[in-house]
């Protein structure tokens, strides 16, 4: 007789703490999805560098364009040279083009779902807001070249200069090296 009251003293001890069981499982299964599902500093870098395989390669390429294309209105002046329009049109137009391939860039770079862990998202921010300064400087000096208003054209190009440092300095503090020139 015994017997049976420890037996059922068992089960309704097990019965009392079922609930308890299983809200323990159910938080361990909780706290185990949710590092699952969490973006890591080392799963964004790569991330970041495939964007960059895709992106930064054409955004290079178009700063050297735009680069090429004002060097020859410059080169022009010096000579005493007539600037033609289509010289004109070609440098302002190189420059908003790279602008336009760096938004693309910081756009998909914006888009990856970015870790929570310590400092790292407000590099990943500082990098982001980094490129598009120069992305909006770089398109505001080709529109003041277009504009044939050399005064306002130089002062962004020397904005866009300083962007440009401090864009890659932030972009190498995040380890995403495929963004960079260098």
């Amino acid at each position: 007789m015994d017997d049976d009251r420890d037996d059922d003293s068992v089960l309704a001890r097990i019965r009392s703490h079922t609930g308890w069981w299983l809200a323990a499982a159910a938080a361990v299964a909780g706290v185990v999805a949710l590092l699952a599902s969490v973006t890591w500093p080392y799963e964004w870098r790569a991330k970041a560098n495939a964007v960059c395989d895709r992106r930064a390669l054409r955004f290079w390429a178009a700063v050297e364009d735009s680069r090429d294309s004002f060097q020859i209105l410059t080169e022009k002046g010096k000579r005493g040279s007539a600037v033609e329009d289509s010289d004109v049109r070609k440098a302002g137009a190189a420059y908003r083009e790279a602008a336009a391939k760096l938004s693309d860039l910081i756009g998909d770079l914006r888009e990856i779902d970015r870790p929570w862990v310590g400092s790292f998202p407000d590099k990943i921010e500082k990098a982001v807001n980094d490129g598009s300064k120069l992305s909006r400087s770089m398109y505001f000096a080709g529109r003041q070249i277009m504009l044939r208003n050399p005064d306002e054209a130089m002062k962004h190009l020397g904005d866009m200069q300083n962007l440009m440092k401090e864009w890659e300095r932030s972009s190498r503090a995040l380890e995403a090296e495929r963004c960079t020139e260098n």
